[in-house]
């Protein structure tokens, strides 16, 4: 059984046969209670269990008198679990469609054909219409005007929604920002009375919505993108915004525990309906990246999406991110999945920004987020550090085996530095010609000459793999901060003698980053 984007499986033979008998009366409408009453254990648990189902994808709707006979009542059956509550709330609710040219009319014409109680329509000169937006507005019972929908265009491109929620102000910014960023095309505009009905259809949506009375699912505002000509598709859009100095200050200047919701609590929080992924210690690479994926939405996603194309996965892991200029960033780690990772956190990084006066660290869980930050701060700052060469056999089994590759691309040994200080070892692998090939930070010099030389195997790697798609020289980050040995040594010392060091701290604007399953928190020296 399926309508829209869900659709509910019944399998097997018993359920089978039980499906038979229950689908003619559940389309002929019946009382649940009597139904339930009507078979006996084990019998009625199976029925439950369906209906329980079949009603969390919303493919039950409830039998009502229709109280209006509205032109929509056809549509409203498609999409309102109440279509006659649906039906009601369209006859007794009185809309105004705010913007001039012709995909205002057009959105005001099918709105009153569908039967609102009055469509008001405010347009100023044609003049204007390409350059604002068209809104729809309803009339709440205390009076006051609530957006539900708005339609946009920036070259070839036209946004209308939201399809999952009411619009607000600042659903509108994100969409114009974002907008805003895309190089103008050559196309035409999606052809406005295709805008209108479907900014039409939207807005009958909302309605359905309001009277069932139930909130959606945790998701990012989904609006339909019409690119070119008459293709349109739904695209989620993430709003990551620039992270913040912490609204007040952490308290005692120590590391101190892990950020907690009451950190949080002083934080921006999104719209209710937003998604929320769990802190999870250990979230794998293929999750990450699926939670990730509305960040690279090819239309209103903040990053490209990070791909393998025809980059070597051996002995290390590649991924490129290529952005809308042709700038290239480079991935790198243990598998493809890591690489991906790495690169699409190295963009993310530079949308969130860091604080004046803090670094910035991002990562899937709060932990690799506050390792991030705090080795991003120690690599960058003078601690006296006293550089030495570190020989092979004090790197360990896994640093070898790189070691063993960087030398056998460069023809020689690259120069590998171990220096200590604040109870931590950095460790640098660079060319013969000065140029910093790879570095990590972690409290035993096994583990960062590990990390250091993971980033110069790929980063060699990179430039000799011959790559016909993309350049041979792309950015790449030189730290390593994700490597298992970093993580949980750094997380250690942060725990312990970098208490008394580092101040972590949740930024501003954090929680919105939750929803793509990063955490964000900033770092500073005591």
């Amino acid at each position: 059984m399926s309508a829209g984007d869900d659709a509910v499986v019944v399998e097997g033979p018993d359920a089978g046969a039980l499906w038979a008998v229950l689908e003619p009366v559940l389309r002929d409408g019946v009382d649940r209670g009597r139904l339930l009453a009507d078979f006996g254990e084990p019998t009625r648990r199976a029925v439950q269990a369906i209906l329980d189902r079949l009603d969390e994808h919303q493919l039950l709707r409830s039998v009502e008198p229709v109280a209006h006979d509205v032109a929509a009542a056809a549509f409203l059956e498609t999409v309102a679990r109440r279509p006659a509550a649906a039906a009601t709330l369209v006859g007794v609710t009185p809309l105004r469609v705010r913007g001039a040219g012709p995909v205002a009319r057009t959105a005001a014409e099918h709105l009153v054909r569908a039967g609102y109680a009055q469509v008001a329509l405010e347009s100023g000169s044609d003049d204007d219409a390409a350059a604002d937006a068209v809104h729809v507005d309803r009339l709440a019972p205390d009076g006051a005007w609530y957006p539900v929908a708005f339609a946009m265009s920036a070259g070839a491109t036209t946004v209308l929604g939201p399809r999952n929620r009411d619009a607000d102000a600042s659903l509108e910014a994100a969409v114009r920002a974002r907008l805003g960023e895309r190089a103008a095309a050559d196309e035409p505009a999606a052809p406005h009375a295709l805008v209108g009905t479907q900014l039409a259809l939207v807005v009958l949506t909302a309605t359905a919505r309001a009277a069932d009375g139930r909130p959606g699912p945790r998701a990012w505002p989904e609006y339909l993108v019409t690119t070119s000509g008459l293709v349109s598709e739904p695209h989620p859009h993430a709003i990551l915004p620039p992270l913040a100095a912490p609204a007040a200050d952490p308290g005692p200047a120590t590391a101190g525990p892990a950020p907690t919701a009451d950190d949080e609590a002083r934080d921006w929080t999104p719209p209710a309906g937003f998604p929320h992924h769990a802190d999870q210690a250990d979230v794998p690479d293929e999750d990450a990246l699926t939670r990730l994926a509305p960040a690279w939405d090819p239309v209103l996603g903040v990053v490209a999406e990070p791909v393998l194309l025809d980059l070597p996965q051996r002995p290390v892991g590649l991924a490129a991110l290529v952005d809308a200029e042709g700038r290239t960033r480079a991935g790198i780690g243990t598998g493809t999945a890591a690489a991906r990772l790495d690169a699409v956190l190295a963009e993310l990084r530079a949308v969130a920004g860091e604080p004046a006066g803090w670094t910035t660290g991002l990562g899937t869980s709060t932990d690799a987020a506050r390792v991030d930050a705090a080795v991003r701060l120690v690599e960058r700052a003078e601690l006296g550090w006293q550089p030495h060469r570190l020989g092979p056999g004090d790197c360990g089994p896994v640093a070898q085996q790189r070691l063993d590759v960087v030398a056998g691309v460069l023809g020689y040994a690259p120069h590998v530095a171990l220096a200590a200080a604040a109870g931590l070892c950095r460790v640098d692998v660079r060319a013969a010609d000065g140029t910093l090939l790879g570095r990590a930070v972690a409290t035993t010099p096994g583990a960062a000459a590990t990390g250091a030389l993971l980033r110069a195997a790929g980063t060699l790697q990179w430039r000799t793999s011959h790559t016909a798609l993309v350049t041979t020289t792309p950015e790449v980050d030189p730290l390593d901060t994700r490597s298992p040995g970093v993580r949980e040594q750094v997380a250690q010392w942060l725990a312990g003698p970098g208490a008394q060091l580092v101040r972590v701290a949740v930024p501003a604007a954090a929680r919105s980053w939750q929803g793509v399953g990063l955490r964000a928190v900033v770092a500073a020296w005591t």
